[in-house]
């Protein structure tokens, strides 16, 4: 029975970029463009609409030291951890 070469032989027949599991994952792109799902107009409404909730109702920060880096910036805190920015 003839024998048909080392396990080696075998990988290194295949060269490392074409097998998946050696892809350089920092250099893929995305083929297709972007898709449009809201009108520039709407991410400005839905934007402005983020920033007064976040102004008005605030959110609730259970984090003490995340509290504190946001009081710091300027945040406002009501409560024990209603954050209003």
């Amino acid at each position: 029975m003839a024998r048909r070469g080392s396990s080696k032989d075998r990988r290194d027949a295949t060269p490392s970029w074409a097998h998946p599991r050696y892809q350089t994952y920092r250099q893929l792109r995305h083929p297709f463009q972007p898709q449009v799902i809201f009108s520039q107009d709407e991410v400005t409404a839905l934007h402005a609409t983020a920033l007064r909730v976040l102004q008005e109702l605030g959110i609730r920060i259970l984090y003490p030291e995340a509290r504190e880096v946001l009081r710091a910036a300027g945040a406002r805190i009501k409560g024990e951890d209603k954050v209003h920015i």
